[in-house]
This record gives C-alpha cells, sequence and structure tokens, in this order.
C-alpha cells in the first residue's frame, strides 16, 4: 500500500467517524423535541434530603416560567451549587454550545430558602426569554465580551441601571410567586384525588 493510498485510508475514516457524531446528536435531538422534552435539568449538589423530589421541583419550576415566558425549545443545563465563584451575585446565564438548538447555562447558589432560589431560577429564565427573543445579544468585540440590548451596546452601564436586569428584578419575584401558587394548588389537588 502507497503512503498516498493510507492518508485517503485515515481521511476517509476520519470523515465518517464525524459524520457518525453528527448523525448520533442530531438524532438524539430529534428524539428529545419530538418527545417533548425540553429542557435538561442537572443539579450539582443535593439541597434537601430527597434529591429526587428537589430535582422535579427545580425541573417544574423551571417548566413552568419557560411555558409562562413563552420560550420556545431550549437546552437549558442549571447547575445549583454552594461553591459560586461569584459571590456578588446569587445566579448568572449564559449562552452555551449547542450543535442543534438554542443552549444556555444557568448558574444558581444554594445559599438561599426554596423562595429565594425559584427566584432566583426566574430571574435567570427571564434572562434566557431576553435572549430567545433577541432583544439582549452578546457579541465578543475586540476580545471583550459585550452585552447588546436592542442592537445598543450597553456593557459599560451599571448593573442596576441596565434594561435586561430592571426588566428581570421586576418580573422574577412575581413569576416565582405564580409558580408557588401553581404548585400548591396541584399538590391540594393531588392530596383531594388521592383520599376519594
Amino acid at each position: 500500500m502507497s503512503e498516498i493510498e493510507f492518508i485517503l485510508i485515515k481521511l476517509l475514516i476520519c470523515l465518517i467517524a464525524i459524520c457518525t457524531a453528527f448523525l448520533v446528536s442530531f438524532f438524539m435531538v430529534t428524539f428529545w423535541y419530538f418527545h417533548g422534552k425540553r429542557y435538561y435539568l442537572h443539579l450539582k449538589h443535593n439541597l434537601f434530603r430527597n434529591k429526587k423530589q428537589h430535582r422535579d421541583f427545580l425541573e417544574q419550576a423551571m417548566q413552568y416560567y419557560a411555558k409562562y415566558l413563552n420560550i420556545g425549545p431550549v437546552y437549558v443545563y442549571l447547575c445549583v451549587d454552594f461553591d459560586f465563584w461569584d459571590y456578588s451575585r446569587a445566579g448568572w446565564v449564559r449562552p452555551a454550545n449547542h450543535p442543534a438548538r438554542e443552549a444556555y447555562d444557568i448558574y444558581i447558589s444554594d445559599e438561599g430558602s426554596t423562595e429565594q432560589m425559584l427566584n432566583w431560577l426566574a430571574h435567570e429564565m427571564i434572562h434566557i426569554h431576553q435572549f430567545n427573543r433577541k432583544d439582549l445579544v452578546q457579541k465578543v468585540v475586540d476580545g471583550r465580551l459585550r452585552n447588546f440590548w436592542k442592537g445598543k451596546d450597553m456593557t459599560d452601564i451599571p448593573y442596576h441601571d441596565r434594561p435586561w436586569e430592571k426588566e428581570a428584578f421586576g418580573k422574577s419575584q412575581k413569576l416565582a410567586n405564580k409558580f408557588t401558587v401553581w404548585y400548591n394548588d396541584k399538590i391540594k389537588e393531588y392530596r383531594e384525588q388521592k383520599v376519594t
């Protein structure tokens, strides 16, 4: 076998591997989409004794927020972490890389009550809604991440004066309260059905 044939065979094997990886990724995403799974939830630490209960509670909150805000199919990675790297904030969100759909990473601190965590999650989901509707866009300009609000660079505006933060702070508590009422009604309905 000549050296050229050997190189061509190696290239063919690499091409097959790349195509296979792409197809597997595509079909996994398609499978998720057509089976109604719109969100992926990861909890890094166990905050309650019953991890499944905690996971289900936050997943229901995230799905309620997404439905209420009319956020389209997205891939969301939620990390609840006591090793929070930025102690000046209770949470943050950033667009994430995903091969076939809009994706986001949300990090929230576990240094708060359940009510605070619901509020922090609502705040970050409102930011996803802002990204989703293209009002908030992040771009790297001259090697620096910049925040654009409705096409205008507003990176250097103080944190609490940023319009996307004003919107999120203005709506997050109301959204968390709506979820709490919905969740309590659901629990009450479940208990009444169980009794009868």
